[in-house]
């Protein structure tokens, strides 16, 4: 019984998120789940397939953002300290995504350019990683971290202005 209330309770709170947060949620649960049964099912030739597109790691980045996004302790009902934590949740994603991003850009400027025709499928690199490893972080640190910034500009202005 206490598991199912646990359940509902996530749930509950996985609606008060803001819609950003949210979108980011259930795409990263459902880009690490996908990712994990293709490698389950079908481990080698999908690995050895998508590995110069998307590095290492397809899927792991997502699973440490669903994490950060559903588990922090917010209370059920929308009060002033739930806000607090969703800024704090965005802190936390916008950082994580960005030091993603930031390799990313190392995995783009350390590729030599005898590892774009490689025969070695683990050592290839495709000229399309960088749309996975700086694209998709950045795109994701605009989205999330743009309620941020919009925030520190107006907190700016109306200093400037006092």
């Amino acid at each position: 019984m206490e598991k199912r209330n646990n359940l509902s309770d996530m749930k509950t709170k996985i609606r008060l998120l803001p819609t950003d947060l949210k979108l980011l949620f259930w795409f990263s649960i459902s880009f690490f789940f996908t990712f994990t049964l293709l490698m389950i099912f079908a481990r080698e030739q999908l690995y050895e397939e998508i590995i110069p597109y998307t590095g290492w790691s397809p899927g792991n980045i997502c699973f440490f953002l669903a994490f950060i996004i559903a588990v922090p302790k917010t209370s059920i009902e929308t009060t002033e300290s739930n806000l607090v934590n969703f800024t704090r949740i965005r802190y936390k994603v916008v950082l994580l995504l960005g030091i993603y991003l930031v390799f990313g850009i190392y995995d783009w400027f350390d590729s030599a350019p005898e590892f774009y025709n490689h025969t070695n499928p683990y050592l290839r690199y495709d000229s399309l990683r960088p749309l996975y490893t700086i694209f998709l972080p950045l795109l994701w640190t605009l989205i999330v971290g743009w309620p941020i910034m919009k925030d520190f500009l107006e907190r700016n202005q109306k200093l400037r202005f006092k």
